[in-house]
C-alpha cells in the first residue's frame, strides 16, 4: 500500500467500509427471511455458510481490483468497523422494518395461494359437475 497514493487508500477503505455496511445489511435480510418463513435450521445454516463464502469472495476479488491483491491490516479494519456500525446503530431498524415487509409478503402470498385453492376447488367442481352430466347423458342416450 505504501506504493499507492493516500487518496487511493481512502477510497479502497471506503469501499471496504461500505463493503461491511452491505453485509450486515444482506445477513439482516436473511436473517428476516428465515424468521418469517420459518426456514428450519438446517437451511439458516446453509444460507449462512452460502452468505459468508460469497462476502469472502466479493471482498478478496474487490481487494485484488481496487488494491492490486494486497492485503493490509486497514482493510479488514473498514470491513469490520463497517460491520460493528451498521450492527450498533442501523441494523435494529433495518430488521424491524425487514420483518413487516416480510410478514407482509407472506401474508400476500398466502391470500394469493389461498386464492388459488379457492379457484382450483371451484374448476374441480364444475368438471365434476359437467362430467356427471355428461356420463347421465349418454346413460339416457344409451337406454333409448
Amino acid at each position: 500500500m505504501f506504493g499507492l497514493p493516500v487518496e487511493q487508500q481512502l477510497m479502497v477503505f471506503l469501499y471496504f467500509y461500505a463493503a461491511g455496511l452491505i453485509t450486515g445489511l444482506v445477513f439482516d435480510f436473511f436473517k428476516a427471511s428465515a424468521k418469517v418463513f420459518n426456514f428450519s435450521k438446517r437451511i439458516v445454516f446453509f444460507l449462512d455458510l452460502i452468505l459468508c463464502l460469497l462476502a469472502s469472495f466479493i471482498v478478496y476479488y474487490v481487494l485484488f481490483l481496487l488494491n492490486y491483491g494486497e492485503v493490509w491490516l486497514f482493510v479488514f479494519l473498514a470491513l469490520l468497523s463497517g460491520l460493528l456500525f451498521y450492527y450498533l446503530i442501523i441494523s435494529g431498524f433495518i430488521y424491524r422494518n425487514l420483518l413487516v415487509i416480510f410478514r407482509a409478503l407472506r401474508s400476500i402470498i398466502y391470500k394469493i395461494l389461498k386464492l388459488f385453492n379457492i379457484l382450483q376447488d371451484f374448476i374441480l367442481s364444475i368438471t365434476n359437475y359437467l362430467g356427471q352430466r355428461i356420463t347421465t347423458y349418454k346413460a339416457l342416450r344409451g337406454k333409448k
